[in-house]
């Protein structure tokens, strides 16, 4: 499908795809919970760890933790709210005691 056109990211993002989207965010003990609009990034891990490399080679400390998160990241969800832009990146993980649903 058809991804968000029009929107730059930083390079160091590695975003391949960007879709519109809604995510809830809350203050600490999730209080006052709202949902906004962001989007959800399809991170591309091949370009990211390629980055790690040439980070990694006379990098910078803070351009490898970047460069590091983002490799390890499959998704992310970007927004803005009240003025400040915020970015969570997600991880797939595998689970070994995962709840069975009846």
């Amino acid at each position: 499908g058809g991804g968000v056109t029009g929107i730059s990211f930083p390079p160091e993002w590695c975003v391949k795809t960007a879709y519109n989207g809604q995510g809830r965010v809350a203050q600490p003990g999730f209080t006052n919970p709202i949902w906004v609009d962001g989007l959800l990034l399809l991170i591309d891990k091949k370009v990211a760890a390629k980055k790690v490399d040439r980070a990694s080679v006379g990098g910078k400390q803070m351009e490898v933790q970047m460069a590091n998160a983002f490799a390890s990241a499959d998704l992310g969800f970007v927004w803005s709210f009240k003025g400040q832009r915020s970015l969570v990146l997600y991880s797939r993980q595998a689970t070994t005691h995962a709840a069975k649903s009846n």
